[in-house]
């Protein structure tokens, strides 16, 4: 998914993950998206790759930073009324 939260005219490739309660808390997430954010900067030479996530999902958080995602600021996308918790890795937003 490519989206604009910054507003800076940047198209920002997204990461993201799910699983069903029985696979979760097993390391899978921190394990795929590390590589996959790893690929994405030293394979496709991505400047920045962003994670959005609930305020309250500490989980989900956690692991973002784990991986070496920072926290960015608070967003709400297009079309949306929920606000999410922006995180990058990379180039950081302005």
């Amino acid at each position: 998914m490519r989206t604009d939260p910054a507003g800076d005219g940047v198209a920002d490739v997204d990461i993201g993950f799910a699983f069903l309660p029985a696979f979760r808390a097993k390391g899978y997430a921190r394990e795929a998206e590390s590589a996959t954010l790893a690929f994405g900067h030293r394979s496709l030479g991505l400047k920045r790759i962003v994670g959005f996530t609930a305020p309250d999902n500490l989980g989900s958080i956690q692991l973002l930073e784990k991986i070496g995602m920072r926290r960015a600021r608070t967003v709400t996308l297009p079309d949306s009324t929920e606000e999410l918790l922006w995180l990058v890795s990379g180039t950081s937003p302005p």
